[in-house]
């Protein structure tokens, strides 16, 4: 029997794999051996971590066992749950079964809904999560956004700053537009652009390794906006009571004219306030006058309250 799932309304098939039956096999001690007899051999060749694709089709007792006597074994193995697509309730069970992080759904997000919010604040105690702006599963930035590179920077930014894990696949810093195939991509198809994003996004790995805030899954809520071409979201820290604030223009093509609160009363805060948005300050900010500034075609805004 092959595995499948769903992928919205199409059943999705993979021919090329075979379920084993952990419930009712004859031997689940020789089943389970087998298995870390896999796992101890790609930890022989210096594998440190396992991406576990559609996590939810194994029981989350199994996967406990699993990450529980590799670690012991071996020390710190990274095991990432991949749950897109299974439903809220068994991401719940999957996450609860030991991984180190699970996978969230931000690339899908529209930037106004709810949705993404409330998934998050129910699995954000349970396991930190990983955030992408694209993946093997779907199209390449690149294309998506028809090479808008100012666009692609930003839904990066956004990556990094939702949750405590981002992921990016290879290509991406070079706004690579041919999808990656799981079975058919060759090294040859790692082929230059002309186009390089390594700076930028640099800048903003380097900013999330300092900043304990983006390090964490810290509550996050969308503050109320006039128009629909931004999105301003704040974060707060569990552990510190830090706060940053990200406002986004969603217009890749026309700048927009922000007329806000002041940054104290939208981050709620007397604290110093800092502009901290990688690619350099915008405009001086005054946190005690109103916000009153134009940010650019997919342009972002980020202040910092320490």
């Amino acid at each position: 029997e092959h595995p499948w799932c769903m992928d919205g309304a199409r059943k999705v098939v993979w021919g090329d794999l075979a379920r084993f039956d952990h419930k009712r096999s004859k031997d689940k001690e020789g089943l389970y051996n087998f298995i870390l007899e896999i796992i101890d051999h790609l930890v022989g060749l210096g594998f440190r971590g396992f991406r576990c694709d559609a996590a939810y089709q194994l029981p989350s007792a199994l996967w406990r066992r699993i990450i529980n006597d590799t670690k012991a074994r071996h020390g710190e193995i990274v095991f990432t749950a991949e749950t897109l697509g299974c439903s809220h309730k068994q991401t719940l069970e999957t996450a609860s079964a030991g991984f180190d992080h699970i996978f969230n759904s931000s690339k899908w997000w529209d930037f106004k809904s709810q949705w993404l919010l409330e998934q998050y604040d129910e699995t954000r105690m349970v396991a930190p999560s990983i955030s992408f702006p694209e993946s093997h599963d779907t199209l390449r930035l690149a294309e998506e956004l028809k090479g808008n590179l100012d666009a692609i920077c930003q839904r990066y930014l956004f990556s990094a700053y939702f949750s405590a894990s981002v992921m990016m696949p290879m290509g991406f810093e070079f706004a690579f537009r041919m999808r990656p195939d799981v079975v058919k991509t060759r090294p040859s198809d790692f082929k230059m652009t002309g186009n390089d994003l390594t700076a930028y996004i640099k800048e903003v790995n380097v900013l999330k390794a300092g900043l304990p805030i983006l390090n964490e899954e810290a509550p996050a809520k969308i503050l109320p906006s006039e128009t629909n071409n931004r999105c301003i979201m704040l974060k707060t820290s569990d552990t510190d009571d830090s706060r940053l604030l990200l406002i986004l223009n969603l217009d890749m093509d026309n700048p927009i004219e922000l007329e806000e609160d002041s940054p104290k009363e939208l981050i709620d805060t007397d604290r110093e306030i800092t502009d901290i948005t990688p690619g350099g300050i915008l405009t001086p900010i005054d946190p005690t006058k109103p916000l009153s500034l134009t940010l650019p075609p997919a342009g972002s805004l980020l202040l910092y309250a320490s």
